[in-house]
């Protein structure tokens, strides 16, 4: 791994791929820019919260369409690589994924949410299809980056998975739902994943109606390193490749599960 600059947007999406990347735009236009890789939330194209289930699954797009190719021309326009929580549409099936584009002003899919959100009230197996393939580590010039969706953080065996595959950053696109203490299990889990992996780990969280927002930076010995609260806004974390050696160095823990595996 190599130092880099993390970018963190938490913004609230529309109700088409338009409006939501108008907001990413004005949002983004607000702050200074420095990051090598942003990370976008999930739903980040269409906030589903009031759409029908004909206009959900009428919105969500293919890759290749005019969500995907707005988020390419930031990744080119600010010279950075982003990862974009979607709703991606393929045959009959909408998934919750993860777009990956370069500043080369390419992408791909590289990631559909597997265990999805059917608890604490909500049902998205309803409207959404199951991925089929494991968590990705992506090989970025500057780290290896982990990669999973939203309620996915509440299973470690996922991060411990890819911590022991070699990820030192695990970035997480999340759509958090409000309700009963949802902040403080956002905050708890996110900051258990990092410690116990002794990774960084980031969360870019929605913010809106029935989001929570407060998206995350976690360093590998468990301190919040970013906390955007509430409200649209954008921010930025400094990963540092020698605090994450020295905190394995003392706190072995991937070693020695390692060893017991």
């Amino acid at each position: 791994m190599k130092d880099f600059t993390l970018g963190i947007l938490q913004v609230s999406a529309g109700h088409d791929s338009a409006s939501s990347l108008n907001r990413i735009r004005n949002v983004l236009a607000r702050y200074n820019v420095n990051a090598d890789l942003i990370l976008l939330p999930e739903y980040s194209n269409i906030n589903p919260i009031g759409l029908s289930r004909e206009e959900f699954l009428e919105r969500a797009e293919t890759h290749g369409g005019f969500f995907t190719r707005g988020i390419e021309s930031l990744a080119e326009e600010y010279g950075v690589y982003i990862l974009a929580g979607m709703l991606e549409r393929e045959g009959d099936c909408v998934y919750s994924s993860a777009l990956y584009a370069t500043p080369g002003g390419d992408s791909r899919i590289v990631y559909r949410k597997r265990i999805l959100f059917d608890a604490l009230g909500v049902k998205e197996s309803e409207t959404l299809c199951s991925g089929r393939k494991e968590a990705p580590i992506l090989g970025l010039p500057f780290a290896k980056i982990g990669l999973i969706i939203c309620f996915e953080l509440r299973f470690p065996e996922l991060v411990r998975k890819l911590a022991l595959q070699g990820a030192e950053v695990v970035a997480v696109p999340t759509a958090w739902f409000e309700g009963h203490l949802k902040e403080d299990h956002l905050v708890v889990t996110a900051r258990s994943r990092a410690i116990e992996n002794t990774i960084y780990l980031a969360i870019a969280s929605q913010w809106g109606v029935r989001f929570t927002g407060r998206s995350i930076v976690v360093d590998p010995f468990g301190a919040i390193r970013l906390d955007l609260g509430s409200g649209e806004r954008y921010g930025e974390a400094f990963i540092e490749e020698a605090y994450l050696k020295e905190v394995r160095e003392k706190l072995p823990l991937l070693e020695i599960a390692r060893k017991v595996s």
